[in-house]
């Protein structure tokens, strides 16, 4: 075989390759997020089962006891969080009463006028209450619509979430071989692809420990707070401030800061207090506490990035794009890493010469 019949056999080779690529990647589009998920997580646990396989001397059971463990720990709480969130929010809609809700906020307006008077002169007008009722009646009619909608997306949810625990199983025990075939057939070096998912995992478990965990402690601080100080649904408040923390700058003060303007215009000023020292002191102050020691200096990731990142991920992906959307950010930080690690030698000499070729021409 000559080579430019070599040469055309390996070109159609390719081809074909993109095509059963392509096909495949069809074929399970929609399974392609729990296996992500699960690829993950289980790399990210990965020690914990060779812990346990350690102890047990069998794979398979080692694999169904770090998934229970993980069940028990993390996600039966955070399922049983989210649904009684969910539960406070329906219930929520199906009391509103357009009615009483005018009487509650005309009620807060007043104090407000009374307390205020010139800034409410400034900001409120007389239209603007039956404006903000008929807007909330709106709005509920169409949440109360959508519930339907929401319980199917919650049993899809649900469905994915067995199928990622399915293929964390798998990946619990056959991870090793699997990322040994990803390396075997990778056009990289097999150093670069070592150091590839190696990076990617440190700056997947920061993130996912700044994203997270540090907005799941400050969410339950807030509910806690919340409830505290005799607010109504303090689970769904607490959820809110999750979602919060997730805006640089924000935080949990998208919750709180409305919290103790409320109490403020009904006359509990102890109670305003309490929540603007806590929102400040307590609440705000764990991510900078917890930060430098869950997520380290060298990998965290710029608030924009985060923002972005997330912001892209929930429009693209849904609510798992909170989870998927800093994890693709930390993917394009890995490969930018791992760039300049190989080529730093080639960067450092274009800016010496660079800087050579801009003194010449201030010179002449």
């Amino acid at each position: 075989m000559n080579k430019s019949t070599d040469a055309f056999q390996k070109r159609s080779f390719l081809l074909y390759l993109a095509i059963a690529i392509f096909a495949f990647t069809f074929l399970v589009r929609d399974f392609l997020m729990p296996v992500l998920m699960a690829a993950l997580f289980s790399g990210l646990t990965y020690p914990l089962y060779n812990w346990m396989k350690l102890k047990m001397k069998y794979s398979v059971l080692a694999s169904i006891l770090t998934i229970l463990l993980l069940c028990l720990i993390i996600i039966i709480p955070l399922i049983g969080l989210g649904t009684l969130a969910y539960i406070e929010v329906m219930r929520i809609l199906r009391d509103f009463e357009p009615q009483t809700w005018q009487h509650r906020v005309e009620g807060l307006l007043g104090a407000f006028q009374a307390k205020f008077p010139s800034i409410y002169a400034r900001l409120i007008s007389p239209e603007s209450v039956n404006q903000i009722i008929g807007q909330a009646k709106e709005y509920s009619q169409i949440l109360l619509k959508s519930s339907a909608k929401i319980s199917f997306s919650i049993m899809t949810t649900l469905l994915q979430f067995g199928i990622m625990l399915l293929t964390m199983f798998y990946f619990y025990i056959d991870g090793p071989r699997i990322l040994k075939e990803i390396i075997n057939v990778s056009p990289l070096r097999d150093e670069y692809d070592k150091l590839l998912i190696q990076r990617f995992l440190i700056v997947s478990k920061g993130t996912l420990k700044g994203t997270l965990l540090i907005g799941l402690i400050q969410g339950v601080l807030t509910g806690i707070l919340c409830f505290s100080v005799g607010m109504q649904s303090p689970i769904f408040l607490g959820s809110l401030a999750f979602f919060g923390t997730l805006l640089p700058i924000v935080g949990t003060a998208l919750v709180w800061i409305p919290v103790a303007l409320f109490l403020l215009i009904n006359g509990a000023w102890i109670k305003c207090l309490i929540v603007i020292l806590s929102g400040t002191v307590l609440v705000g102050s764990v991510d900078n506490i917890l930060r430098p020691i869950f997520v380290g200096k060298d990998i965290k990731m710029h608030d924009l990035m985060v923002l972005f990142s997330t912001l892209g991920g929930i429009g693209i992906f849904g609510l798992v794009g909170v989870v998927v959307g800093p994890i693709i950010a930390s993917f394009f930080l890995s490969i930018l890493s791992i760039y300049k690690s190989i080529y730093g030698n080639e960067l450092d000499e274009n800016k010496a010469d660079s800087g050579n070729s801009n003194l010449a021409i201030g010179q002449n």
